[in-house]
């Protein structure tokens, strides 16, 4: 009996990790993609542009369970700044479970830009670069070229990727390839992972030069991992940083539907859906003006009070 049970360890302590696979990976996103559902939190990037300017950028993301799906909404700012010029621009990227919006402010308010009504989750089967790809930070990699039709040609991605190495179940390598010659490596990634998400990851060309180094500290929110910050560096001799992103503390959301309806921004309601429409403003000034009618009139009363008794 102990002979065998001594045996049955060994070959516990001796036995390979499972391997990664892409299910795997697609596993690790939605958990990652699952975990957001009910939170909000704020983030700023930095982007450096040659020579001497830069992409900065402010965002607020909500999202709450909704029915049998979800509601998130990203509002961001961004400001350009290059060769002397800086602009900003205002959006709001909405996703429910009838698409992704794209919504711009502009000197008439705002306009919708674009409704990807194929698109029924947060940054899931996206064919092109979204800002929402910095709420995915912890999985964005690996959630693009694996998730669903995204490691498929027709789905009009430009490029592929295929698992070449795996050292570990924490560790491992992507070879990514256009798809106009799937059999040309244009760049080899190594990740290093924790608890399915992205730790650390570098990006080299095939002849194995380093061309990105890409690391993420994180914070623990309902024993789960969200992004504390994360900085893009390029090797070489300064190191230089090329990204940096930091986020707030992640707290539970407690946004009403409405936050995330399309009357929010002074548009028409999407057919069939009706997410509550949000409070007009005349209607918090009356209740502000309600409230300082009755502590003008509690302090009154007291004055009155005050008043009798020095009489008597």
């Amino acid at each position: 009996m102990q002979m065998s049970w001594l045996l049955l360890l060994s070959l516990q302590l001796g036995a390979p990790e499972q391997a990664v696979t892409e299910d795997t990976l697609r596993e690790w996103s939605q958990n990652y993609r699952d975990s957001l559902v009910g939170t909000q939190f704020t983030f700023t990037t930095q982007e450096g542009l040659e020579p001497d300017g830069f992409i900065a950028r402010q965002g607020t993301y909500a999202s709450i369970p909704y029915k049998d799906g979800s509601l998130h909404r990203l509002d961001i700012t961004k400001t350009f700044s290059a060769d002397g010029l800086t602009t900003t621009t205002t959006q709001t990227l909405l996703q429910r479970p009838d698409g992704c919006y794209e919504i711009f402010q502009n000197n008439n308010g705002w306009v919708l830009e674009k409704h990807h009504s194929q698109l029924k989750e947060i940054y899931k089967e996206y064919g092109f670069r979204s800002d929402f790809m910095f709420i995915m930070m912890p999985v964005v990699r690996i959630a693009s070229p694996f998730d669903e039709s995204l490691s498929r040609e027709r789905s009009g991605f430009s490029w592929g990727s295929r698992i070449s190495l795996t050292k570990s179940k924490n560790e491992f390598q992507t070879s990514e390839f256009p798809w106009t010659n799937p059999k040309q490596v244009s760049v080899v990634s190594n990740y290093w992972l924790e608890d399915g998400c992205i730790k650390k990851l570098v990006i080299a060309k095939p002849d194995g030069t380093e061309a990105k180094i890409q690391e993420i500290n994180y914070q623990l929110f309902n024993n789960r991992k969200y992004p504390r910050d994360s900085t893009i560096r390029v090797p070489g001799d300064d190191q230089r940083l090329s990204l940096v992103a930091e986020f707030s503390d992640v707290t539970a959301c407690t946004k009403a539907p409405s936050y995330f309806s399309l009357t929010q921004f002074g548009m028409p309601e999407a057919e069939g859906i009706d997410l509550g429409r949000p409070t007009p403003v005349w209607v918090w000034l009356l209740a502000a003006a309600g409230g300082l009618m009755l502590l003008a009139l509690l302090f009154r009363t007291l004055q009155q009070r005050a008043l009798r008794k020095e009489s008597t």
